[in-house]
């Protein structure tokens, strides 16, 4: 799936490509043959430090039957106006995805993907943080946009479009909080924030659980680089400085094992039409998750500097932003 740019040209639609295909190892292993190689010697060969190519000498013949059809699914954007005449000029983006899989056909039993925690419940926690955020008065110092967003399970399509058509000048949002499949099946203790050792964000949410009792966490798995892996990175690659923010593992009932009810779900119910209402809720979880969305957003409103990504790290110096438009 791609979005069309002005024009009806697909996005990144890489018109060059003209064929792809995609071999298991035991094709690999014939194909190599048939070239008169063996895979594994060359494997052997590279993982001794090994260079060189060569040619293959055979020929291969793609063709393919493409079938496209166009359709609509939109953005969702709201904006509420900074009350800080020097700062309302700059933006915070607050953004939950609004899609899931759709409809799974040909199986028995329930055929819907629910998506009650991916990502119904992000949606539902970013609309219950607008809503605190408009009854403040004075309104937080920073303009605040708040986005539901479309085809983030196609690849971050709706967010791509967004950054890339924002309804200010990109160079004047000057962070993302993202909040994607927050788990909310326990009293949670903890939080995390994937992507946020990458900015100053990491000082601002740091603040913001130590304020309201809560532990940062430090992300469990950073060997995925989740910063890259949902709605964040389309701004990110745009130099905003962004994380996703989720609820972690611990508990603060020790009756509940939070850690064991996150590995159930991802096992059993993730990306599965069982994410629906009958799995574990805690209201005293999901409260404390929007408090904390909460005092983020408005934390980083108010803040006097806006966010910047750290000194030398790796996605400021490839991503970093230009000066701001006044």
């Amino acid at each position: 799936m791609r979005w069309l740019a002005p024009g009806g040209a697909p996005h990144e639609g890489f018109p060059q490509l003209r064929g792809n295909a995609i071999l298991s190892e035991s094709g690999a292993v014939r194909l190599f043959e048939l070239a008169g190689r063996d895979l594994d010697a060359l494997f052997d060969h590279h993982d001794q430090g090994g260079t060189g190519s060569f040619e293959f000498d055979i020929s291969a013949t793609l063709s393919r039957r493409s079938s496209q059809q166009r359709t609509s699914s939109p953005n969702i954007l709201a904006m509420l106006p900074g009350s800080d005449g020097a700062l309302r000029h700059e933006h915070i983006l607050l953004t939950a995805h609004l899609d899931h899989l759709g409809i799974r056909a040909g199986e028995d039993g329930d055929s819907i993907y629910n998506g009650a925690y991916d990502n119904s419940a992000g949606v539902a926690t970013m609309l219950e943080v607008a809503d605190a955020l408009t009854k403040l008065s004075p309104a937080p110092r920073r303009s605040i946009i708040f986005a539901a967003v479309t085809a983030e399970e196609k690849g971050l399509r709706g967010s791509d479009f967004l950054a890339h058509n924002p309804p200010v000048a990109i160079e004047n949002i000057v962070a993302n909080v993202n909040v994607d499949m927050p788990l909310l099946s326990h009293p949670i203790a903890d939080v995390e924030g994937f992507g946020v050792e990458h900015s100053t964000l990491h000082h601002s949410l740091l603040r913001v659980t130590e304020e309201l009792g809560l532990v940062l966490a430090p992300d469990s798995r950073p060997d995925l680089v989740r910063l890259i892996r949902s709605d964040q990175f389309s701004f990110v690659k745009q130099g905003v400085p962004g994380l996703n923010l989720k609820p972690g593992s611990a508990s603060s009932d020790p009756a509940i094992n939070g850690s064991e009810l996150q590995t159930t779900f991802l096992r059993d119910h993730y990306h599965s039409p069982s994410d629906d209402l009958a799995l574990p809720f805690s209201r005293q979880g999901a409260t404390r998750f929007a408090k904390v969305v909460l005092t983020l957003v408005l934390a980083i409103a108010d803040d006097d500097e806006a966010p910047q990504w750290k000194d030398g790290d790796f996605f400021g110096k490839r991503y970093g932003k230009r000066e701001r438009v006044h």
